[in-house]
């Protein structure tokens, strides 16, 4: 048989060869993708820095246009604005607001009125005869007062003053009855009182009567009495009065 030599360098060679072949294949195919110079990024890294370089000068430059004057004349005006605007919309809903409550304030202004004016039309009914009857004293100058007890359907007609210092109240009654009730100053006591006027007006037989300290002398629905340095006559008229109508007059004065 022939011999087969295989030459060793050329077994090394190829195996050398089929190696490379097999490496290259292993990696990408560097020309297809491009792997970015230094030189772009620095120019990406140096427009950023000139971005934002550009952006703070700009900031700077309209702080510094905007001075403390400028500033507070900005808010002022904006201030303003909003107030303007608040009162411009308080304007828009007021109205709305006014007419729908304003009939139940009418109703609530009115009542409260007619409440007010019977009230005082009712006070003034009440207290008119004791408030003429102050005046009346304020103008003489005593301490006269008007009673609290008058006789049933009996009312205040008129009241006079005299220059002496005297009242004299007139009361109306029914079917033309009434009494006169005087106050006028006096330093009498009740013997005074007796001996002074009541023997020479009145009748021999007057009746004495004790009501709360007081003595009073009466005669057919006449009466006559001193307190508090005051002298009280009353006078019936058309119907005398009781004693005991009397007693309450005295009583409540």
């Amino acid at each position: 048989m022939g011999k087969i030599t295989i030459n060793s360098d050329d077994q090394s060679h190829e195996s050398s060869a089929t190696h490379t072949m097999l490496e290259k294949s292993s990696t990408l195919a560097r020309k297809y993708v491009k792997r970015p110079t230094a030189r772009k990024m620095v120019d990406a890294k140096v427009d950023q820095a000139e971005l934002r370089r550009r952006q703070h000068k700009a900031d700077a430059m309209n702080h510094k246009s905007l001075t403390p004057k400028t500033t507070k004349k900005v808010i002022q005006e904006k201030a303003a604005k909003s107030a303007m605007r608040s009162v411009a919309k308080m304007n828009d809903d007021t109205p709305k607001m006014k007419t729908k409550r304003k009939p139940h304030r009418i109703a609530l202004a009115v009542l409260c009125s007619a409440i007010t004016v019977c009230a005082l039309f009712f006070f003034v009914q009440t207290n008119m005869p004791d408030i003429t009857v102050k005046v009346a004293a304020m103008q003489t100058g005593i301490d006269a007062t008007y009673p609290s007890y008058i006789p049933r359907n009996y009312a205040l007609d008129t009241v006079t003053s005299e220059k002496d210092g005297s009242i004299t109240m007139t009361f109306r009654g029914p079917d033309d009855a009434g009494f006169t009730l005087t106050e006028e100053k006096s330093t009498w006591d009740s013997t005074a009182l007796l001996n002074n006027f009541v023997k020479k007006n009145y009748s021999a037989d007057y009746a004495t009567l004790r009501e709360r300290g007081i003595t009073v002398y009466v005669d057919r629905g006449n009466a006559t009495w001193v307190n508090g340095g005051l002298l009280y006559k009353t006078t019936s008229q058309g119907k005398n009065l009781s004693k005991e109508q009397i007693i309450n007059l005295v009583s409540s004065l």
